[in-house]
């Protein structure tokens, strides 16, 4: 069995302790995924994922009303596109919903944004993400991240490009998104540099599927036998 992070793995474990899990990360192409022009410097959070509970966008909508001067932009269509509207037009959050864009889109926001909020939760009926792969994406167009330390988050969002904060905390989700927009320039950079350092070194879809490769063709020599 292959699985995309070690909190998915501990949890099939968990359920199936015989079981033979194998973590293969889904990995990020880094030629494709790369910078064309330099960090804006501009106080833009961008959010991607589909408008579901388990994303955590509600809270990220009450969290951009919470910090002041600040553009929050988020890409992806769902049920919870009236109820994130309602929210951000209660609150005075500064939120624009661009519902789905094809990929040309999803790089020139990327392109443009300072920071990329993923503030995931587990969701009433149970539902919940692994590792997101927008994360490692941004990762390596170098911006920094806001994440919730839920599910395989934290095996990613690191210092110190990363800032983690309790899931369904908007004011702790807010405090970090204002730290993160206040990093001084050079110090972005660097950071931004080694965030996209981490996934080239540890999420390349090439070497990540090479791996997968290697382990499919050690099964089939050893079922041959």
């Amino acid at each position: 069995m292959f699985t995309g992070c070690d909190y998915n793995v501990e949890a099939v474990r968990a359920r199936a302790p015989a079981a033979r899990v194998h973590k293969i990360v889904m990995g990020v192409d880094v030629d494709a995924f790369r910078r064309s022009t330099p960090l804006p410097g501009g106080r833009t959070v961008l959010a991607i994922g589909r408008l579901v509970e388990k994303k955590g966008f509600d809270v990220l909508v009450d969290a951009a009303a919470q910090v002041s001067d600040v553009r929050v932009r988020i890409v992806g269509e769902g049920p919870m596109r009236r109820e994130l509207l309602r929210r951000a037009a209660r609150s005075g959050a500064p939120v624009e919903l661009l519902g789905s864009c094809p990929p040309a889109q999803v790089m020139a926001a990327l392109e443009q944004a300072d920071v990329l909020a993923m503030p995931c939760v587990v969701a009433r009926d149970g539902d919940r993400d692994s590792m997101p792969v927008v994360v490692k994406e941004a990762m390596a167009m170098e911006l920094l991240v806001v994440a919730s330390d839920e599910v395989g988050l934290t095996e990613c969002v690191l210092k110190p490009w990363g800032l983690l904060v309790p899931p369904r905390d908007a004011g702790a989700l807010a405090a970090a998104l204002r730290a993160a927009l206040d990093v001084e320039p050079a110090e972005r950079q660097n950071a931004g540099s080694r965030a996209r350092d981490w996934v080239r070194d540890n999420a390349a879809v090439d070497a990540e599927t090479a791996r997968m490769s290697a382990i499919v063709e050690g099964l089939r020599a050893r079922c041959a036998t």
